[in-house]
């Protein structure tokens, strides 16, 4: 369906032609189990089977160049009341790390299926996930730059998005918290959440490291590519028309939450 919504002519919808045509879908769905073979048999090194996948893979496009530059301090949004309307590439990671899947900690051990930050981000662009259907997060200003205090997997999935359909995913309008003691120093069995400068002292929440695949989203890192590049570079993006304006929809309303990202 994303294939037929995706603009005719395009690189992407090029590479997925292949599945209007006969046997295309079967096509499709044997590489797919080819992938899946190659995943469960490195089920045990997430980094050593995502370099087995990208050999099957096609080499993909260039992605766009991060918004972010180099700089020292970004430009100062001020938040109107309770709320501040923010372009995505400009909030940053107050977290140096992060674990690909969304979900509290007891909950690692268990079998059921948890999301991505990457299945997020796919879904976002495709469509199928809308962006007022992802619970929203809060920022906080520290040091005149818009840092997460919550909810860092949620911007790296925007983040991501925003890079490879930045038409449709431009600003968040989000909710905004004071630099407190939880964020600074944190507090009896959390660990404070600005962790950013383990990335250096010129990182100041431009990127974050998956900790699974030693990858980052906002930067690429010497020896890696950013992470979920390879693959979100092959999609067909779907041409889908928005206000502009995502990440207003509370928690509980969500149709599927996405917890402690």
């Amino acid at each position: 369906e994303a294939f037929r919504w995706a603009p005719h002519g395009s690189e992407a919808w090029a590479r997925w032609r292949f599945v209007g045509r006969q046997g295309g879908i079967q096509a499709y769905l044997e590489e797919k189990q080819r992938a899946q073979v190659v995943f469960a048999t490195n089920a045990a090194n997430v980094k050593r089977g995502d370099e087995e996948v990208r050999k099957l893979l096609p080499t993909p496009v260039t992605a766009p160049p991060s918004k972010q530059k180099d700089e020292e301090k970004a430009p100062v949004f001020q938040a109107i009341g309770n709320m501040v309307n923010l372009p995505i590439a400009e909030v940053r990671f107050a977290h140096d790390s992060q674990r690909e899947h969304f979900g509290h900690l007891a909950s690692q051990q268990s079998t059921a299926p948890r999301r991505s930050v990457l299945q997020l981000a796919v879904e976002l662009m495709m469509g199928m996930t809308l962006p007022d259907q992802v619970p929203t997060f809060r920022v906080c200003l520290h040091e005149g730059r818009w840092y997460s205090y919550s909810g860092n997997r949620r911007l790296a999935a925007f983040r991501l998005a925003g890079r490879f359909a930045p038409d449709r995913f431009t600003r968040l309008m989000l909710p905004v918290a004071q630099a407190d003691d939880a964020f600074f120093r944190g507090t009896v069995g959390h660990q404070q959440k600005l962790t950013t400068a383990r990335n250096g002292a010129d990182c100041f929440g431009r990127w974050l490291v998956i900790l699974e695949t030693g990858e980052a989203v906002g930067r690429a890192l010497p020896g890696c590519s950013e992470y979920g590049h390879d693959l979100l570079s092959l999609l067909p993006v779907p041409v889908i028309v928005t206000k502009g304006f995502v990440g207003r929809t509370p928690p509980g309303r969500a149709q599927q939450a996405v917890e402690e990202g």
